[in-house]
């Protein structure tokens, strides 16, 4: 019998169930934190900018746009994006105080 099959007729031993557990905790541990680095929110609102996420071919990008830039992004943007729209709306209010 080849010994690779033999390697299958074995049980695990107490050393290899412990690497298996380990690692099976790290494993859900890691994947805990990247999911909850990825949904705390993106790129947080400021005061004076406008955000925008737009979808690409390999995914999304988000930019963001401070200053006389969002002012400029607004003017082309807002009337055929309702998100950016509000999120302008929030900026002319605040521009205006």
């Amino acid at each position: 019998m080849p010994a690779e099959t033999q390697r299958l007729h074995r049980r695990l031993g107490t050393r290899d169930r412990v690497f298996l557990a380990l690692f099976g905790v790290a494993a859900v541990a890691g994947s805990t934190v990247a999911i909850v680095m990825a949904d705390s929110g993106g790129i947080p609102y400021k005061a004076g900018c406008v955000s925008r996420t737009q979808a690409y071919t390999m995914g999304a990008a988000t930019g963001q746009y401070c200053g006389a830039y969002a002012v400029t992004f607004c003017a082309k943007v807002a009337e055929t994006d309702t998100s950016v729209a509000e999120q302008c709306r929030r900026l002319d209010a605040t521009a205006g105080k």
